[in-house]
């Protein structure tokens, strides 16, 4: 693994790894979000939130999954 101060040699590695952390950020806010509207689990939100997405975006899923 990269050290803090190698990573920031390659700005293109650190900005996909900013990325990576807020996109995993934002998923977990997201679930809870409509977990708490909703009144159901966080993997329950999960798993409802995956299966609208194989419905409404089809050529968006992950293929292994499908």
């Amino acid at each position: 693994m990269f050290k803090l101060k190698q990573i920031d040699n390659f700005p293109e590695i650190r900005d996909k790894l900013d990325l990576a952390q807020l996109i995993e950020q934002s998923e977990d806010v997201c679930l809870c979000h409509a977990a708490t509207i909703f009144g159901i689990s966080k993997p329950e939100a999960k798993r409802q939130i995956q299966e609208l997405i194989l419905v409404v975006l089809p050529g968006f899923t992950d293929r292994q999954k499908v």
